[in-house]
């Protein structure tokens, strides 16, 4: 809005911005009211109107400018007309789907590694299991080849020298199944150390992730935009009437503005 005068200027600095479209000016009066005052003898010239309307369009294009928020890290830019509450939803909503996904292709990978671990322990589980059998098994067979032995010596049996060399043979046998057991139980307690290693170190990945893309929400930035000159629309160029009350008070009329911008 520019204050009348008795010709129109292109100070358009002093105007006053209005939220208004044209859809909210009326082109006629209240029932009850009047215009009061006639146009500027400028508004009847075309060429004048013309004027205005390229003076009005040049002062947007020139000191326009539209501050959009704006977060470098997520690459993302506020929108015209979005509230900052709005902004930093979208923004929290993206630094979520891009944490979620940086989250899964490290579980992934992990989750590999941990079941190939798991595997492997499965595996030395069972083979455990097997020495340990076979261990009991040897020992068995010890004690019977060391009776046979020292019936040997008393002619009950077979030969001495017989007896003695299968004794020892089965005495190395059960010593081997023994050695088994020890590495199986070695391996199965490394495989667990390297499991609970990684689930640690997965987790504190994961941690490291999620406050990564937190920090990200409180990195903004400002992003001037201009506009162009094809973005620079003026629909109507026109006289408006502000309303008022007259108001009786002492027998003197007093103008009550129905009407006024909003100040910045």
């Amino acid at each position: 809005l520019y204050p009348d005068s008795g010709g129109i200027t292109s100070g358009w600095e002093e105007a006053l911005p209005a939220e208004l479209t044209v859809d909210d000016l009326s082109d006629r009066a209240e029932p009850g009211s009047f215009f009061n005052g006639t146009p500027p003898s400028d508004w009847t010239k075309t060429t004048k109107l013309k004027s205005i309307r390229k003076s009005f369009s040049d002062h947007l294009y020139y000191n326009s400018v539209i501050e959009l928020p704006f977060n470098p890290v997520l690459k993302i830019y506020g929108q015209s007309g979005e509230t900052p509450e709005e902004f930093s939803a979208r923004c929290a909503d993206l630094a979520k789907e891009k944490r979620d996904d940086e989250v899964d292709k490290l579980r992934d990978r992990i989750e590999a590694k941990l079941n190939r671990l798991q595997t492997r322990l499965s595996r030395e589980e069972r083979e455990l299991a097997e020495d340990r059998a076979d261990y009991r098994s040897r020992q068995g067979e010890e004690l019977l080849s060391a009776g046979e032995t020292i019936a040997g010596f008393f002619g009950l049996g077979r030969r001495r020298s017989t007896g003695l060399s299968t004794a020892a043979r089965r005495r190395r046998m059960t010593r081997s199944a023994r050695d088994d057991i020890k590495e199986s139980e070695e391996e199965i307690q490394r495989l667990n150390q390297e499991i609970t290693e990684m689930e640690a170190d997965l987790r504190e990945k994961v941690e490291d992730i999620v406050a990564k893309w937190e920090e990200t929400l409180e990195e903004h930035d400002v992003l001037e935009v201009k506009p162009r000159r094809t973005d620079v629309q003026v629909r109507l160029v026109s006289p408006v009437w502000i309303p008022v009350y007259f108001v009786q008070s002492g027998g003197t009329a007093v103008r009550v503005p129905a009407w006024e911008p909003e100040e910045e």
